[in-house]
């Protein structure tokens, strides 16, 4: 369980505590099951609700948390917004991008500085045309379509949930 003790947040509660009457308590972590309203006498507020909203990393930003603390317990509360769309379309472009140029690094990617050294010239010329035209392929793909869905999507979510298939090269 979760405490509030001066403003602060604590995980566990000290193993050792010096009590307001200035007696010092081992075991202190154990009032938790047995003497719950001295701990609570000596500053220990436990937190009994924590306004914590699902939210998601990708597309939203949470903050806080505030602690108000009652005389009997403590509530956090955290305030999810969505992240700004620009932000957002800035980072799923450039997660795009990189799978187009996983997908292109996968096709040639046996096709390594040694592979060509036992090219001939025409072998490798042919190569490199399948690849530009691959390169191509993808590029266009981007430029007309996930370009075209990405300008459309007109928040975080829209942005998040965009779908695309890659043409196959």
């Amino acid at each position: 369980m979760q405490y509030i003790k001066g403003g602060k947040i604590l995980n566990r509660l000290p193993e050792v505590w010096k009590l307001k009457n200035g007696r010092s308590v081992s075991g202190f972590k154990h009032w938790e099951q047995s003497d719950p309203a001295a701990l609570i006498a000596e500053g220990f507020l436990p937190v009994t609700v924590v306004n914590n909203e699902d939210y998601d990393p990708e597309i939203q930003i949470r903050t806080g948390p505030v602690i108000t603390e009652n005389s009997d317990h403590a509530v956090l509360d955290y305030t999810v917004t969505d992240k700004p769309l620009a932000g957002a379309k800035k980072a799923k472009k450039k997660h795009i991008k990189q799978e187009g140029k996983a997908i292109i690094a996968a096709k040639y990617d046996e096709t390594d500085e040694l592979s060509r050294k036992f090219m001939t010239a025409a072998e490798e010329a042919s190569m490199d045309t399948a690849r530009d035209a691959d390169i191509a392929t993808l590029t266009n793909y981007f430029k007309t379509t996930i370009k075209t869905k990405l300008a459309a999507a007109n928040t975080p979510q829209k942005v998040k949930d965009l779908s695309y298939t890659w043409p196959t090269i």
